[in-house]
Protein backbone atom coordinates (compact mmCIF):
# COMPACT_ATOMS: atom_id res chain seq x y z
CA UNK A 1 0.00 0.00 0.00
CA UNK A 2 1.34 3.51 -0.97
CA UNK A 3 1.98 5.62 1.71
CA UNK A 4 0.50 9.34 1.64
CA UNK A 5 1.49 12.74 2.76
CA UNK A 6 -0.01 16.47 3.22
CA UNK A 7 2.60 19.11 3.06
CA UNK A 8 1.46 22.66 3.61
CA UNK A 9 3.18 25.34 2.11
CA UNK A 10 4.53 22.96 -0.40
CA UNK A 11 4.92 25.16 -3.26
CA UNK A 12 8.16 26.77 -2.25
CA UNK A 13 11.10 26.59 -0.01
CA UNK A 14 11.81 24.35 2.40
CA UNK A 15 7.99 22.98 1.70
CA UNK A 16 8.80 22.20 -1.61
CA UNK A 17 12.08 20.56 -0.67
CA UNK A 18 10.00 18.24 1.82
CA UNK A 19 7.27 17.68 -1.28
CA UNK A 20 10.63 16.66 -3.48
CA UNK A 21 11.96 14.04 -0.74
CA UNK A 22 8.49 12.20 0.01
CA UNK A 23 8.01 12.02 -3.71
CA UNK A 24 11.13 10.59 -4.22
CA UNK A 25 11.15 8.09 -1.28
CA UNK A 26 7.79 6.89 -3.54
CA UNK A 27 4.30 8.78 -1.20
CA UNK A 28 2.15 10.39 -2.67
CA UNK A 29 1.57 13.44 -1.46
CA UNK A 30 -0.84 16.71 -1.42
CA UNK A 31 0.47 19.79 -1.71
CA UNK A 32 -1.19 22.87 -0.32
CA UNK A 33 -0.10 26.14 -0.51
CA UNK A 34 -1.29 29.98 -1.70
CA UNK A 35 0.40 30.03 -4.47
CA UNK A 36 -0.55 28.63 -7.84
CA UNK A 37 1.90 29.43 -10.26
CA UNK A 38 4.53 27.41 -7.71
CA UNK A 39 2.30 24.53 -6.96
CA UNK A 40 1.98 24.41 -11.19
CA UNK A 41 6.21 23.70 -11.18
CA UNK A 42 5.56 21.33 -9.17
CA UNK A 43 3.56 19.33 -11.13
CA UNK A 44 5.93 19.63 -13.50
CA UNK A 45 8.16 17.18 -11.56
CA UNK A 46 9.76 14.29 -13.94
CA UNK A 47 7.79 11.17 -14.99
CA UNK A 48 6.10 8.63 -12.17
CA UNK A 49 6.82 12.15 -9.71
CA UNK A 50 4.13 13.96 -10.87
CA UNK A 51 1.64 11.17 -10.98
CA UNK A 52 1.86 10.98 -7.37
CA UNK A 53 1.52 14.85 -6.27
CA UNK A 54 -1.85 16.50 -5.77
CA UNK A 55 -1.65 20.27 -5.72
CA UNK A 56 -4.59 22.27 -3.45
CA UNK A 57 -4.29 25.92 -4.02
CA UNK A 58 -5.37 27.39 -0.54
CA UNK A 59 -5.33 28.08 2.94
CA UNK A 60 -5.24 25.45 5.57
CA UNK A 61 -6.90 28.44 8.48
CA UNK A 62 -10.00 27.43 6.27
CA UNK A 63 -12.32 24.62 6.57
CA UNK A 64 -13.06 24.99 1.93
CA UNK A 65 -9.29 24.18 1.84
CA UNK A 66 -9.56 20.76 3.98
CA UNK A 67 -12.46 19.94 2.52
CA UNK A 68 -10.77 20.31 -0.29
CA UNK A 69 -8.26 17.87 0.35
CA UNK A 70 -10.22 15.09 2.23
CA UNK A 71 -12.32 15.18 -1.46
CA UNK A 72 -8.06 14.64 -3.19
CA UNK A 73 -7.51 12.01 -0.41
CA UNK A 74 -6.97 8.21 -1.25
CA UNK A 75 -9.62 5.92 0.38
CA UNK A 76 -8.31 3.35 2.30
CA UNK A 77 -10.59 0.19 2.45
CA UNK A 78 -9.15 -0.29 6.32
CA UNK A 79 -9.86 1.73 9.32
CA UNK A 80 -7.73 4.71 10.09
CA UNK A 81 -5.58 3.94 13.51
Amino acid sequence: MQRNAIVSGGAKGIGAGVVERLLADGMGVIAIDTDATELGHLADSPGDLSSRLTGVVGDVATAATWGTVVAASPRHSRPAP
